[in-house]
């Protein structure tokens, strides 16, 4: 067996709640993140007339909060992709203190920028990581967006 994948709790309409494999993460356009999943079921497969009973995956896609992490699963191998109009403009928030002026990148949808804050194109964004005075927004990970995007 290939690498392990990280499996995720996952609610059903009914309530029940099943672990599945996480194959990936996509951000939408709305912000909302929507997971890749794999769950091994048992099938009916017709084999030379006769019925076995066969593991058979099944691959669907829900949201998150109804996919939720389990603890101490490793989901650093999850890639995380981003739809293609979802960032379109990055922010990047000027936070003031006494040792100087910090620039801090945030996604589109950050509720986190309490300062002054001005939008910047996907180049300008990635741009600004180089820069020793800017920084990525703790909570919303650009860094890990622009990686995806560049």
């Amino acid at each position: 067996m290939s690498t392990a994948r990280p499996l995720a709790s996952v609610t059903l309409p009914d309530g029940q709640t099943v672990r599945a494999v996480v194959l990936d993460r996509r951000q939408e356009v709305d912000g909302s993140y929507w997971y890749t999943l794999e769950l091994v079921l048992i099938s009916k497969v017709d084999r030379f007339g006769q019925p076995r009973a066969e593991p058979q995956p099944v691959i669907w896609q829900a949201p998150y909060p109804v996919v939720q992490p389990i603890a101490g699963e490793d989901y650093s191998t999850v890639t995380v992709r981003i739809a293609p109009t979802a960032v379109q403009v990055w922010l990047v928030e000027e936070r003031h203190s006494a040792t100087g002026t910090v620039h801090v990148l945030h996604r589109p949808n950050c509720a986190q920028p309490t300062g002054r804050s001005e939008r910047v194109g996907l180049e300008d964004a990635a741009a600004l990581l180089g820069h020793d005075d800017a920084v990525p927004c703790t909570v919303c990970r650009p860094d890990a967006g622009l990686r995806g995007l560049i």
